[in-house]
């Protein structure tokens, strides 16, 4: 008796969620169908009624203008996001000039920054335009110095 009562409610229940669904349905139906008609009547008489003329915008001139005007900028420009390779970071600055002097001896040519940031000296290695040419620098430079990490920084552009 439990059994037949209870199939009785579920059976019931979706009956009553179908009807829902379905006037839900209805209502949506019945507010869209008037937009629907107003679309289907006015679209088409729109689009016939007009012509199509071909327009060319010649704006050849316009565009080198200001490609010139970027490559002027571009020219101008002495730093650019790139990489360098954080070699030193610490509280000591005999520690910062010695790892400054270590860098030289290494690499004769390269460019070597220190900065003091309260309350730190830091020491950065290179001008590195790419990733790439960082990693195979610091593999390189990981025998003198194992904490080096490559860090992201506005690099100067070299001539």
């Amino acid at each position: 008796m439990v059994k037949s009562n209870l199939l009785i409610a579920k059976s019931s229940w979706q009956g009553t969620l179908a009807f829902a669904k379905k006037s839900a349905t209805f209502v949506l139906m019945k507010r869209l169908l008037p937009v629907a008609i107003l679309f289907a009547v006015l679209l088409p008489s729109d689009l016939m009624g007009q012509e199509y003329k071909e327009c060319i915008l010649d704006q050849t001139d316009q565009v080198n203008k200001l490609l010139d005007s970027l490559a002027i900028k571009n020219l101008e420009a002495s730093r650019i996001q790139g990489f360098r390779i954080l070699i030193y970071s610490g509280n000591e600055r005999e520690e910062a000039i010695k790892a400054k002097e270590n860098a030289y001896v290494l690499f004769p040519k390269a460019d070597v920054y220190m900065t003091y940031q309260v309350p730190s000296f830091k020491v950065r290695f290179g001008d590195f335009y790419s990733r790439l040419d960082a990693w195979t620098t610091l593999l390189k430079l990981q025998a003198q110095f194992p904490q080096a990490v490559i860090t992201n920084e506005i690099v100067n552009i070299k001539p």
